[in-house]
């Protein structure tokens, strides 16, 4: 068994977690290459509206006490 202290104990940690570091930006590098890039300008217009009127759909009257948790029905 391995030590804690010794130092093929700290070998093995450290390859195994430039290997998981490695898979991790592999599999990140895959999942962007593969998104649909017609969808940006959505993205873009939808997040400059969300900056421009941050509250516009929220709901900021009183709440409905039928609505709330533990509220007789």
């Amino acid at each position: 068994m391995l030590d804690i202290s010794s130092g093929a104990f700290w070998m093995m940690v450290t390859v195994i977690g430039v290997a998981l570091l490695g898979a991790a930006i592999a599999w990140g590098m895959a999942r962007n290459a593969r998104r649909d890039r017609s969808k940006d300008a959505l993205t873009e217009a939808a997040t400059r509206q969300q900056y421009d009127h941050p509250n516009v759909g929220d709901n900021q009257g009183p709440a409905d006490p039928k609505h709330r948790v533990g509220a007789p029905r």
